[in-house]
């Protein structure tokens, strides 16, 4: 079957990093011609709507039955050429073998293939843009490569306005944040980001320190001492300052690859996670990893058993330090330094 100039559908409900590192895919699903709806979550709409190859977004409350059966509905009215599902549950492939839709394709996972098409193999050792691309290229859509790719909304009558004439630098200290799920593992010490801040001030750079309300513990640690100007947004705000930095520094997170997708310079921070698989995949990103024996804790083979969740001591985190980070950070802005 040609899907080409096709009404197709995908099928990924969260989260945030993920939706941006399906750009690649969703481009290539639009250079072919393709309409491209995607059906996600409530939380994720906002980082959906930023991907510029997406002309429809169906919202899907997965929390109750009534939810459910109202999305089946209304998706099986669209009448698809074509559902792609990108998760790995058994309840997800039952989801979409409720869709119609004239073919289905996704990942080759236990029983979950008898719903499907085509299936296509889940290598847990690509990196997550070339795995989402594994399926379109399985179609024979071709692609343009795996950088990741948004679109940064526009907003007036914002509260804060950048300093003008400085080099800009944003930072993201908390992370590791998903409905259900909390992974303080994967973040840099917060004391790390307060002698890094500092170090970047006195080189007459301007930081700025972003996060919501409840990363505030956090936030007051990283910035005590400092003249860093904080910046408490929700997701479209902060894209559209972060837009506007030369610089985003974080751990592996959601606000992290937007940067990245935005086409901001980024500095990615690893340690649970491994960048090979989940690094940031901006035209100018740099991921900085300390690989210790028990790391990565967090791979696709077992994120499903959250066995991560039981790290009480992050030391691959810990093992970066603030002088990595200042001077992969003075290479990419070319400033003086120590």
């Amino acid at each position: 079957m040609d899907f080409r100039n096709k009404k197709v559908l995908v099928v990924k409900l969260c989260c945030i990093g993920d939706i941006i590192q399906l750009t690649p895919a969703l481009r290539a699903l639009k250079a072919a011609g393709n309409e491209v709806h995607l059906v996600c979550v409530k939380w994720v709409k906002e980082i959906a709507q930023m991907v510029p190859f997406i002309d429809k977004i169906h919202v899907v409350g997965m929390n109750s039955p009534f939810g459910i059966a109202s999305a089946v509905l209304k998706l099986r009215a669209e009448k698809y050429d074509l559902v792609i599902n990108y998760h790995r549950d058994i309840k997800s492939y039952v989801f979409v073998s409720f869709l119609g839709g004239k073919h289905k394709a996704g990942f080759d996972w236990g029983m979950g293939k008898w719903f499907l098409d085509s299936s296509f193999e889940f290598d847990p050792k690509l990196h997550e843009t070339q795995r989402y691309l594994s399926v379109t290229r399985g179609l024979n859509i071709a692609d343009s490569g795996p950088n990741t790719e948004l679109k940064a909304p526009e907003r007036t009558g914002l509260s804060h306005k950048l300093v003008e004439n400085k080099i800009r630098i944003g930072i993201f200290p908390a992370g590791g944040n998903n409905p259900g799920t909390v992974m303080a593992a994967k973040r840099w010490p917060a004391g790390s980001f307060n002698a890094l801040i500092k170090k970047f001030e006195k080189e007459g750079i301007f930081v700025y320190v972003f996060g919501a309300g409840y990363d505030a513990p956090v936030i007051n640690e990283a910035i005590k001492g400092t003249s860093a100007e904080v910046i408490i947004s929700g997701l479209v705000e902060m894209a559209f300052y972060v837009s506007r930095l030369d610089l985003f520094i974080a751990c592996d997170t959601g606000p992290l690859h937007m940067a990245a997708a935005l086409g901001v310079k980024t500095i990615g921070l690893y340690g649970p996670s491994s960048p090979e698989v989940f690094g940031a995949k901006g035209t100018n990103s740099v991921n900085i990893w300390e690989k210790i024996p028990c790391a990565p804790c967090y791979e696709p083979a077992t994120v499903l058993k959250r066995g991560f969740l039981k790290c009480g001591d992050n030391i691959c985190m810990k093992k970066i330090t603030v002088e990595q980070v200042f001077d992969v950070a003075g290479k990419m802005l070319k400033y003086q330094g120590d």
